[in-house]
């Protein structure tokens, strides 16, 4: 009996592994409920197995070596009402899926936006308080995730063509006039490893240099950034003649002691993808008390559909009226050179 019941243990010890690595897939389409359309580049999760994907340009998505068992199925789209569905994955088996997202629809008015009042209960808009802002909102979220996403899970590498100008308020000696000087312009090659917002952060002081590290989709992400602002609608504007844009405007927490960024992010009304950002540093540090503003406008460009980065940067600094300071103004800009994933671009072999 005994080498029986070892014989019996040793037996469960071997099978039971496979009982744990049983598992089956799950594959699908993501459409419009409105009209059939597939939609490309859908952001499809199994959050309970830490897996995600984009789905391709024609809307499949497809997960292999899932555990068996019940599971939440989570589909994103830019423009749709996000949907979780229960789903159960059966051992050996790909089961095959038609997911209907539904269009936002909102109704926006114009508003008349004087001055906001000080952030003084910072956090995500919910739906009780205002429900238009709220739904507007989620989409500013999806379109960060969405961001944040490409850059973890396909990274990628760009560069940009800088140029710099400097305006001086007289000449700086007998042989150097005053006016504008524009530097030659340079490329400079960046990554999509998004850096760590902390509250106050904003300012980096780099070999005796401050640095403004201008947060981007994927730091707005962070749930940090998101309970470090107040949030409001800003109505409808016009970006140019012929496109507008839903307007949310962002206020720092006033409990935020140090340089943070207030400003606008500019959104798309059709499709719900953000098109630009325009954010201010607040509360420059001691080091650069000479400086009187500092604008940074960002405009994203699409590189596949639905799918974003960032396009082009301008940012101004003004100064104090300082005799110590020389320049009254600087410039930079930024022009999208190229762009490449280093390995695996989204949609590709799902």
């Amino acid at each position: 009996m005994r080498a029986s019941f070892r014989s019996s243990f040793l037996t469960l010890a071997l099978w039971a592994p496979s009982l744990l690595a049983q598992s089956g897939g799950l594959t699908g389409t993501v459409v419009s409920r409105e009209t059939g359309e597939r939609l490309a580049y859908s952001i499809v999760e199994l959050p309970a197995h830490d897996q995600s994907q984009f789905a391709t340009d024609s809307g499949v998505f497809r997960f292999r070596n899932v555990p068996v068992g019940k599971t939440v199925l989570r589909i994103r789209r830019l423009g749709f009402t996000p949907r979780d569905i229960v789903v159960e994955i059966r051992f050996d088996v790909t089961d095959t899926m038609r997911v209907e997202l539904t269009r936002v629809v909102l109704s926006l008015e114009g508003v008349s936006v004087k001055a906001h009042p000080p952030c003084k209960t910072p956090g995500v808009p919910t739906a009780d308080k205002d429900s238009a802002l709220a739904a507007i909102f989620e989409q500013v979220r999806l379109n960060a995730e969405q961001y944040l996403l490409l850059a973890k899970q396909y990274p990628f590498q760009y560069r940009m063509v800088v140029s710099r100008s400097r305006t001086w308020r007289e000449a700086i000696s007998w042989w150097e006039p005053g006016g504008t000087r524009t530097d030659p312009n340079e490329i400079q090659t960046y990554f999509s490893t998004p850096f760590q917002y902390r509250p106050g952060r904003i300012v980096q002081r780099r070999s005796g240099d401050d640095y403004f590290r201008i947060p981007t989709l994927a730091e707005i992400a962070d749930p940090r950034f998101l309970g470090a602002h107040c949030w409001h609608y800003g109505g409808v504007e016009s970006l140019t003649d012929s496109i507008c844009s839903i307007r949310v405007d962002l206020v720092a927490d006033e409990k935020i002691g140090s340089s943070d960024v207030d400003g606008s992010i500019y959104i798309d009304p059709r499709t719900f993808q953000i098109r630009r950002s325009v954010l201010n540093l607040t509360k420059p540090t001691s080091a650069m008390k000479q400086l009187a503003n500092m604008e940074v406008t960002t405009d994203y460009k699409e590189i596949l559909e639905s799918v974003f980065v960032i396009g082009h940067v301008f940012s101004t600094m003004s100064y104090n009226e300082d005799p110590k300071v020389k320049i009254s103004s600087a410039k930079e800009e930024q022009r999208l050179l190229t762009f490449g994933f280093v390995k695996d671009k989204p949609g590709v072999n799902p």
